[in-house]
């Protein structure tokens, strides 16, 4: 969801370390050569990391298991996000994982640099000695040095809308955390003009080299477009072409008919969807419905849910003599 460039393998090249919807960690490998192929990042046993809810490929389905520490089987943890670094700063790199309903895990590695060992059970992430859970949901984490104070903090952006900042109390040895601030509110109805609305995806650089952190906000809002007055054919037009487009949906939920009956096991569902996408009639009818749906909005606009990039700049003051805040 949120990749992180980092020497994951120790061997001077720049690695890229993500999470995917599919509930997994990946790892994409950088050499002289360039970018390898996608591989999962798995622990000492040779099994995926996961949370809980995933989606297993080779089953064809979602499936639950139970992998942190010291708990029942809790439903719906789906990993989605993770980061890399040294958390207990003994020479490789742990991982936090993130959890779509806001929850955060560390999953250790006991190896070394370049020789990964991952245990494999995650620990729950701790604010005041309860859990941290992230409001709104949690879209990604970074570390940043976000005061100057030489510990790293842990910054987190928010489905709901929002950036959150947990201080790290701890000058040495493992994180500890304080209760949250947010920095910054999700902007609303302002149709992009203030930022996102929603899926605030985070990171902090010096943007204007100031001497402290800013935060570049990658998200959603719905973008709503002034209404049209139609002429008469304009007016006419539309009716014609809304009633096109029901018609050709109409005809396309027929194409679904067999694979809606019920009577099919997954692999012969998959099987008569795989023939379905190459059928040229049922291709035919997509790109009419698509024609029409092109015309029918620049007729009518609709709201739509839009993504982009914004930057908000850091407007506090930095103290004399104190150190410029900076990247983890």
């Amino acid at each position: 969801m949120s990749l992180q460039f980092a020497d994951f393998d120790a061997d001077g090249h720049q690695d890229i370390v993500t999470a995917t919807w599919e509930g997994t960690v990946f790892l994409v490998r950088g050499s002289a050569e360039g970018w390898q192929q996608p591989e999962y990042i798995r622990d000492q046993n040779g099994d995926l990391i996961l949370l809980s809810f995933y989606y297993d490929v080779k089953a064809n389905d979602y499936k639950d298991v139970t992998l942190e520490e010291g708990a029942v089987l809790e439903k719906d943890k789906h990993l989605i996000s993770c980061f890399a670094y040294d958390w207990d700063k003994d020479g490789d790199l742990d991982l936090l994982i993130g959890a779509k309903t806001g929850e955060l895990y560390l999953r250790r590695n006991d190896g070394k640099a370049g020789e990964a060992r991952f245990r494999s059970k995650s620990e729950r992430l701790q604010v005041g000695g309860k859990p941290l859970t992230v409001a709104g949901g949690a879209t990604a984490m970074r570390t940043v040095d976000w005061d100057g104070d030489g510990a790293l903090d842990l910054l987190v952006g928010s489905f709901d809308g929002g950036a959150w900042l947990y201080r790290n109390e701890s000058s040495d040895g493992e994180p500890v955390y304080a209760s949250a601030t947010k920095l910054l509110a999700a902007p609303q109805n302002a149709n992009g003009s203030k930022g996102p609305e929603s899926d605030w995806y985070v990171d902090a650089q010096d943007v204007d080299l100031d001497g402290d952190l800013d935060l570049i906000v990658g998200g959603h809002y719905q973008d709503v477009p002034p209404a049209r007055t139609l002429s008469a054919d304009e007016e006419k037009r539309l009716k014609e072409v809304s009633a096109e487009l029901q018609a050709c949906m109409q005809e396309n939920s027929k194409f679904f008919d067999k694979l809606n009956s019920g009577n099919l096991s997954k692999e012969e569902r998959q099987a008569e969807f795989e023939k379905l996408r190459a059928d040229p009639a049922y291709t035919k009818l997509n790109n009419k419905m698509n024609e029409l749906r092109k015309e029918q909005s620049d007729l009518r606009p609709m709201p739509k849910r839009t993504s982009g990039i914004w930057v908000y700049r850091n407007r506090a003051v930095q103290a004399e003599g104190a150190a410029p805040a900076r990247n983890g």
